[in-house]
């Protein structure tokens, strides 16, 4: 609280520093990219600190103390043309876009994402600043190489480095290093860092004697390569035997409501429960909620199962080899794994030459069943018999 008192303090002084960091992608890069949002505050004390990003990671990042100052990247984008209801709204805002993007300066911009999509690419046209900190090399989703390359001052370029067996982390550690932080910041474990984003749900968790166990097999982005059988859920549980919860609910967005029936109603049919709840369109406040209870998550490469490791539920992930290691496996391995088919196409880069995505697809159910196992019996939460 001393220090949040002393940079108000300095809000008020003529010449303060103001740093904007750019939280992008969608729930799962969000989480893990927040990682880095402690070291920034504790490389720049002084500044006044503000995240950019997408409204609704606000119940999750905006209040966290170290945060001075929160902006949706949509208003920053379209300014006064966010709500109009007037067509070419997109056309109009980026017309007009010099007189009103004066309100939005800063002496430092810091893109964190690895890839570059429009809206960074956009954000980057409206926000004036002397500094420009992002990555080059990596992805770029629609975004011209050299209109983003351009924009950046100060860059960290990925483009020689071997990414097959690299995780995400290993360059963002470099990245802070290059802003000034000093550390200590252990990328094996970015947990630490991300614990503090909820405070009131850390070790508040009352695991119940049956257990709850939390599926989301379901994915935003290329769900063709990235999907398990949705059977396989119903065999991985069915071989965990008695350190499987007995409790289960199947989590996933809008649009993945038939994949998850078709989950709960194998593992109904496999395990003879009397029914397994469903639960998709969540708020991220109502999945915190949820996650904060369970005593077990499983799914494969996806924001609920990025929330979970944050929020420290033991968990197994399983992992497509689209883009290898970069984003799994992370967190404390005691309460966390990551199950993969390494096969000769690894880190195809969503290039798949086989009809289908045989480094997801020949995961059996027995070797994500016995790594269910390990993290269960570490963490003491096998349901109690």
């Amino acid at each position: 609280m001393q220090q949040l008192g002393k940079r108000w303090v300095n809000v008020l002084k003529k010449g303060q520093r103001r740093t904007a960091v750019v939280l992008g992608g969608n729930l799962g890069d969000a989480v893990i990219y927040s990682t880095a949002l402690q070291p920034i505050r504790q490389a720049f004390p002084d500044d006044e600190l503000t995240l950019i990003a997408r409204p609704e990671f606000f119940d999750l990042f905006g209040s966290l103390e170290f945060i001075d100052r929160t902006l949706s990247a949509h208003r920053v984008i379209r300014g006064p043309w966010l709500r109009a209801r007037v067509p070419a709204r997109r056309h109009l805002a980026r017309w007009t876009r010099r007189i009103w993007s004066k309100r939005y300066a800063f002496d430092r911009l810091v893109f964190l994402n690895q890839f570059v999509s429009p809206l960074e690419l956009e954000l980057a046209d409206v926000i004036q600043a002397e500094e420009v900190w992002g990555f080059t090399g990596g992805s770029y989703l629609g975004a011209p190489p050299s209109d983003w390359d351009s924009r950046l001052t100060h860059p960290l370029s990925l483009s020689n480095r071997d990414r097959r067996g690299e995780h995400l982390l290993v360059p963002l550690g470099e990245f802070l290093t290059r802003l000034g932080f000093q550390g200590p910041w252990n990328s094996t474990q970015p947990l630490e860092a991300l614990g503090s984003h909820f405070p009131a749900k850390k070790g508040s968790r009352g695991i119940s004697k049956d257990g709850l166990g939390v599926i989301f097999p379901g994915c935003s982005y290329r769900s063709d390569i990235k999907l398990w059988p949705s059977t396989r859920y119903a065999e991985a549980i069915e071989a965990m035997g008695v350190a499987a919860p007995k409790r289960w609910i199947v989590c996933g967005q809008s649009d993945e409501a038939e994949l998850c029936h078709d989950v709960a109603e194998h593992i109904v049919l496999k395990k003879g429960l009397a029914s397994v709840d469903v639960e998709c369109g969540l708020g991220l406040k109502d999945l915190v909620s949820l996650l904060a209870e369970a005593s077990f998550s499983l799914g494969v490469d996806n924001g609920g199962l990025h929330l979970a490791v944050a929020l420290g539920v033991p968990s197994v992930t399983i992992v497509s080899g689209a883009v290898g290691g970069l984003y799994f496996p992370w967190g404390d391995p005691s309460r966390h794994q990551a199950v993969t088919e390494v096969l000769d196409c690894w880190y195809c880069n969503y290039q798949c030459v086989y009809d289908q995505a045989r480094c997801v697809v020949d995961i059996q159910a027995k070797r994500v069943a016995q790594l269910a196992d390990r993290v269960l019996t570490e963490t003491g939460s096998t349901p109690e018999q």
